[in-house]
């Protein structure tokens, strides 16, 4: 008992970093988690950032059925089977009139010429055959009439087939030499025959031009032939003015040229006036053309 009591042995405290160990290992995961979390929410960093490539569709191109003509057709020709064939061509950039079956043209005849391997249009397609290209332009209501030009009257041949012109008449009236504009934008069909607008540039001017007017305006142009001559005005392509009143054309003579500088005794009177002045004379004062008092 006195060596219980008394013994020598020394005292030693339980270890404590084996109480710290699952503080630690707590710790450890606490963090941990965190972390997971924080990761979780935050997103990808810069340098894990995946990229999405996003690839768009392109849009599907419409085809469309296209009748071609394997041969190049001749006014007035009826249309066969044999003739064309059918392809599928895109819609966008295709005319609405453009033909896409055989049928809808069958029993029917060509307007005018037709090249091969072109798209076939409505515009060049009839059910009346057509004699020869310039009846087969005719519309109702309009006729063609043919006048005799040279280099001078046909604008040095400018005016071919397709130019829009006005006919000018050139004659002497109530003892005047006098032109006057009878017909507006008329329509040149063909000249020297040729229906074409891109003749020989060597050809030389024509001799006689073919042009599309009103059956109205064909009986002016007729009657106007016989007493003067007739000359053409081109017209810029997209100039389709007509006259203002065209029941009152514009008539030109020397006079009219040359109004403003005629002198007083060239004039015409109608009727002498006395214009008392303040000194108690007179002036002879005439009436003019123009409806304005001028000195006598």
């Amino acid at each position: 008992m006195a060596r219980q009591f008394g013994s020598s042995a020394i005292y030693r405290p339980p270890n404590s970093s084996s109480k710290l160990v699952p503080v630690i290992v707590a710790g450890v995961c606490l963090v941990a988690a965190v972390a997971i979390v924080i990761s979780a929410t935050s997103g990808p960093t810069k340098d894990t950032q995946v990229k999405t490539l996003i690839v768009e569709k392109p849009p599907e191109i419409e085809m469309v059925d296209v009748l071609i003509p394997v041969q190049n057709l001749d006014t007035g020709a009826e249309f066969m089977p044999d003739m064309f064939r059918v392809e599928r061509r895109p819609k966008v950039g295709l005319s609405s009139r453009t033909v896409t079956s055989f049928q809808q043209i069958q029993g029917q005849f060509a307007k005018g010429p037709i090249n091969a391997e072109q798209p076939m249009n409505a515009d060049v397609v009839t059910r009346v055959k057509p004699i020869n290209v310039i009846s087969a332009n005719i519309p109702e209501g309009f006729r063609a009439v043919t006048i005799p030009v040279d280099a001078k009257t046909s604008v040095e041949g400018w005016a071919k087939a397709g130019a829009r012109v006005d006919v000018a008449w050139t004659g002497i009236r109530n003892g005047k030499p006098t032109i006057v504009t009878i017909v507006y934008n008329a329509k040149v069909l063909s000249a020297d025959r040729n229906a074409n607008n891109n003749p020989n540039e060597g050809a030389g001017a024509p001799s006689t031009v073919t042009l599309l007017v009103v059956d109205e305006d064909a009986a002016k142009i007729q009657l106007a032939m016989t007493a003067g001559s007739l000359s053409l005005q081109l017209r810029g392509d997209s100039d389709r003015q007509v006259a203002i009143d065209p029941n009152k054309p514009a008539v030109v003579t020397m006079d009219s040229i040359f109004k403003d500088n005629a002198a007083p005794s060239e004039k015409k009177k109608r009727g002498v006036i006395k214009v008392k002045r303040p000194d108690g004379g007179y002036d002879e004062m005439f009436l003019g053309e123009d409806g304005r008092l001028e000195p006598n």
